[in-house]
């Protein structure tokens, strides 16, 4: 079966539009360490395929050096994926290296967990750090939130809550018992520049994250990015690597047309391997002031 996938419209080739991303509630594995009190419990990601992007654990010290109301970003695992960026926790702070805290495996590396929390009240939501996409970015991901790694209950989140663009968010309750939890978070359709929160609220002393992971799926056909630089424009999309395989793009101003009436620019375009870029001259856009594209695999 051939597959089309049908993506954003440019309102001018001055101004390039596309849409915000949007975020939903992707469940929450619970006790990935036992509940309750108990030193040397490690909550093992990598088994769980989570991470595979990349991933932040917070303020990761071995057990016994008990640090407090450090920086935000003290003594910080910082394995961020390339399509993020500006991670800002600077509203935060950062405690680790207390023994009650359960140590997780990821990236083929154990780290005593710590975590990025703020003193509040049981009941208050507060945010604890952002992030921005740069670059190429996965059509959909996965963020993952570790909590309740302290075997002191109070020391996490009840709630965790993330915030995009236009006031877009998700969020999903906890109930803390001293076993690790991941909180996930889908996010679809996001664009460079757009900045994310993780708020959390305190289930008694104040929330805590301990480590952020981040993967994406781009098995799927899906154009990750368009570019315009006043003439030309550049598509990239997430390809199939098998050397013989070729796609079509489409376009077309009347959305109300069916995909066969569209127009093709280019019916022979090789794989670039897990993604694919190809350029489309200003002649070939024809001066028009809107546009749309599809893509194809032959």
């Amino acid at each position: 079966m051939k597959k089309i996938l049908l993506t954003f419209a440019f309102a001018s080739l001055s101004t390039l539009w596309s849409e915000a991303g949007t975020i939903t509630s992707a469940g929450t594995l619970t006790n990935l360490t036992p509940p309750g009190n108990g030193e040397g419990d490690v909550a093992d990601l990598d088994a769980l395929g989570s991470g595979g992007n990349g991933f932040v654990v917070f303020n990761t010290l071995p057990a016994g050096d008990n640090e407090s109301g450090a920086a935000w970003d003290n003594n910080i695992v910082d394995s961020l994926p390339a399509y993020v960026t500006a991670l800002d926790g600077s509203s935060a702070i950062s405690s680790g290296g207390w023994a009650n805290y359960d140590e997780v495996l990821i990236g083929g590396n154990t780290y005593n967990t710590g975590g990025i929390n703020n003193p509040s009240a049981g009941g208050s939501e507060t945010s604890l750090f952002s992030f921005e996409l740069t670059g190429t970015i996965p059509s959909s991901f996965t963020l993952g939130l570790l909590t309740d790694n302290s075997d002191n209950v109070a020391w996490a989140a009840s709630n965790i809550r993330v915030e995009g663009p236009g006031a877009v968010s998700a969020n999903q309750n906890i109930t803390p018992d001293g076993g690790s939890d991941l909180v996930s978070f889908k996010i679809d359709g996001g664009v460079a520049g757009e900045i994310y929160t993780v708020y959390g609220t305190s289930n008694g002393s104040g929330p805590l994250i301990g480590v952020a992971t981040f993967d994406s799926d781009l098995t799927n056909l899906s154009i990750i990015s368009i570019t315009h630089d006043g003439t030309d424009v550049e598509l990239t999309w997430v390809s199939n690597p098998a050397p013989s395989t070729e796609y079509t793009i489409f376009v077309t101003t009347d959305l109300s047309l069916p995909i066969g009436d569209w127009s093709d620019i280019n019916d022979g375009i090789p794989t670039g391997g897990a993604t694919t870029t190809y350029s489309i001259t200003a002649a070939e856009l024809g001066g028009v002031d809107k546009i749309f594209f599809a893509v194809q695999e032959n």
